[in-house]
C-alpha cells in the first residue's frame, strides 16, 4: 500500500500554523487553489486567502508574511504544477488522477490532514509536526484515508 498522506493534531493552536507545516516545502513551485478557508486576523479589514487562486510566490508571501498574526479555523488548500490543470477535486480518485500535488486540510482548528504525491514532502511535514510537538502523527494510504471527501 502506497502512502498518500499524513495526519496529526496541532497541540499549539493559533497563528502561523501554515509556516509551521510548510517549512522546507517548496510551496513557491506550485499554483495554489484555495477552497474553503476561514480565519481570524488581528488586523482590522485584513483579508487573507480571499482569492481562489494564487501563484506559488503569492502563496508563499501570504504564508510567510509576519506583519499580521492569523488564526485558521478551517482551510482547504491544493497545489498544482500548472494553473491550467487546476480542477475541483471532491474524491480521492480525482486527486490521485489529477495534477494536484498537495492537498492540505485544516479541520476544526487543530486536526490536520495533508496529501502529497511526493514522499519527501510528507517526510518534511512529519519533521515539522514533530518539531512543533504535534500529536498522533500518522501516515495513511488510500485504504486508510481519514477523510471521506477531498473538500471541506
Amino acid at each position: 500500500m502506497k502512502t498518500i498522506g499524513i495526519s496529526f493534531f496541532a497541540k499549539r493552536h493559533g497563528d502561523f500554523i501554515l509556516q509551521d507545516l510548510l517549512y522546507g516545502v517548496p510551496i513557491e513551485n506550485f499554483h495554489w487553489s484555495i477552497g474553503t478557508c476561514h480565519l481570524y486576523s488581528n488586523a482590522l479589514n485584513e483579508t487573507r486567502f480571499d482569492e481562489v487562486y494564487y501563484t506559488g510566490n503569492d502563496f508563499n508571501e501570504m504564508v510567510y508574511q509576519k506583519t499580521h498574526r492569523y488564526f485558521i479555523q478551517f482551510a482547504d488548500f491544493k497545489a498544482f504544477h500548472s494553473k491550467d490543470n487546476i480542477i475541483i477535486i471532491t474524491t480521492i480518485e480525482e486527486y490521485l488522477n489529477s495534477d494536484c500535488q498537495i492537498a492540505l486540510f485544516i479541520i476544526d482548528i487543530d486536526e490536520i490532514c495533508i496529501y502529497s504525491k511526493d514522499l519527501k514532502i510528507l517526510q518534511q511535514i512529519e519533521t515539522n509536526a514533530q518539531n512543533k510537538g504535534y500529536v498522533e502523527i500518522e501516515y495513511f494510504t488510500k485504504e486508510t484515508n481519514p477523510l471521506t471527501g477531498m473538500n471541506l
